[in-house]
């Protein structure tokens, strides 16, 4: 009879010293590596690579949790970040900046570290990314005024000044009111050294006025990292006078409606006098110079001036689109 004290008061002290209840769970791990995974393109001039490593982890206990999660990028700690009071069951997404390494195949880990954690077997996850440079130089058209109803054909513009090379165009055009995407459409190329080639995506008819963003990613680019590009398209009611569309003021001095002659100033073909007129399959109709050309013969409709700069220039081809009247 005199050990039943001395057991109440253990179960007591026990209870008391215990994190939790007896059969309560504390379980902290990682369940996804976000970014950086697979395949990433990058311009050498664009080094060094500084982005936002990111990965996913979760709460799988029963009670609110803090730990810190630690970033391993192939075999040298990159850095550590805090959660602070994770709720059970939920996840949260860390990040931690990084700066990438150059070409090549890396690894990239995540580890989680709770103190009394009940199942170390998921702390840590671990994902391979490729980084490689590209050599592609892009343009992305359009910039421009529609009314709903018209029909747009997105153009992208791409030169290979290395090797050969191929790649996946991702053009996806958003509501900038509410980031809604309302199109998406992909295409590859594949270029030789020095080669150039216009590439022409699904056409779109938008079905309601206000600002859209088009954005165009290159192979499996994310948009942690900076070469994409992107362009503001305007679409007016019935009846609503054109207003500027953002950005779309740097596409002169290539007029918006032709009848009989082209002019383009200087600048509208780039360093170098290059420019082709295109029509709306893309199909090259002629070959244009700077100054006055003669496009009478060809027939009313919408046509695309297709500049490209100098091969010493680092900037991207343009693509301008015109309307020839009658």
């Amino acid at each position: 009879m005199r050990r039943l004290p001395k057991t109440a008061s253990a179960l007591v002290l026990a209870f008391f010293l215990l994190p939790g209840p007896l059969d309560a769970v504390r379980d902290a791990g990682t369940t996804q590596i976000v970014f950086p995974n697979g395949e990433i393109r990058y311009r050498q001039w664009m080094l060094p690579l500084n982005v936002q490593a990111q990965a996913v982890v979760k709460n799988f206990g029963d009670s609110a949790a803090s730990f810190p999660v630690w970033f391993r990028m192939d075999t040298t700690l990159v850095g550590m970040t805090q959660v602070a009071n994770l709720p059970p069951q939920e996840t949260a997404l860390v990040q931690f900046p990084v700066t990438l390494p150059e070409s090549g195949m890396h690894s990239i880990a995540c580890s989680t570290a709770l103190v009394g954690d009940d199942q170390p077997a998921n702390d840590r996850i671990a994902a391979w990314f490729e980084t490689w440079e590209s050599h592609l130089d892009v343009g992305l058209f359009p910039s421009c005024t529609l009314r709903i109803g018209d029909t747009l054909v997105p153009l992208a513009s791409a030169r290979n000044r290395a090797e050969a090379e191929g790649a996946m165009f991702l053009l996806t055009i958003s509501r900038l009111a509410d980031s809604t995407v309302v199109y998406s459409s992909a295409e590859s190329v594949y270029l030789l050294p020095q080669q150039s080639a216009l590439v022409t995506f699904d056409a779109w008819t938008p079905d309601s006025a206000g600002v859209y963003k088009c954005l165009l990613r290159i192979g499996r680019l994310t948009p942690q990292l900076p070469d994409t590009l992107s362009c503001f398209v305007t679409v007016l009611g019935a009846g609503v006078e054109e207003r500027e569309t953002p950005g779309a003021g740097r596409m002169t001095p290539v007029p918006t409606i032709v009848r009989g002659v082209l002019f383009l100033g200087p600048s509208a073909v780039g360093c170098e006098p290059s420019a082709v007129l295109l029509d709306i399959s893309g199909r090259c109709v002629a070959a244009l110079h700077p100054g006055a050309n003669d496009v009478s013969r060809l027939g009313a409709g919408v046509y695309f001036v297709w500049s490209e700069p100098s091969a010493v220039s680092r900037e991207p081809s343009a693509v301008h689109r015109v309307v020839i009247a009658r």
